[in-house]
């Protein structure tokens, strides 16, 4: 089953939620493929901006893309399971 795509401000909520509970230095992981599940650590953010018509509306919204830096390895099995990855 697909899933909907978060919001930036559905992910800072999230992240935020998390700080509470792991702290604010607990690492941020890229999980990729959910049927050969790799690790990947974010090595940048980059934010695009919004795009506007020709009466100054915004067209097209902004995007904020997370960079994959290094694979750090296969994904361990409790982050699949947590993922829902798991069959």
């Amino acid at each position: 089953m697909a899933q909907r795509a978060l919001t930036l401000q559905e992910l800072v909520d999230i992240l935020t939620n998390y700080v509470a509970v792991l702290g604010p230095d607990a690492p941020v992981r890229l999980a990729t493929q959910p049927s050969w599940p790799m690790e990947y650590e974010i090595s940048a953010t980059a934010p695009t901006r919004p795009v506007s018509n020709e009466n100054g509306a915004i067209a097209k919204s902004g995007v904020v893309y997370l960079a994959a830096g290094e694979q750090l390895g296969y994904l361990t099995s409790e982050a699949r399971e947590a993922l829902g990855w798991e069959e």
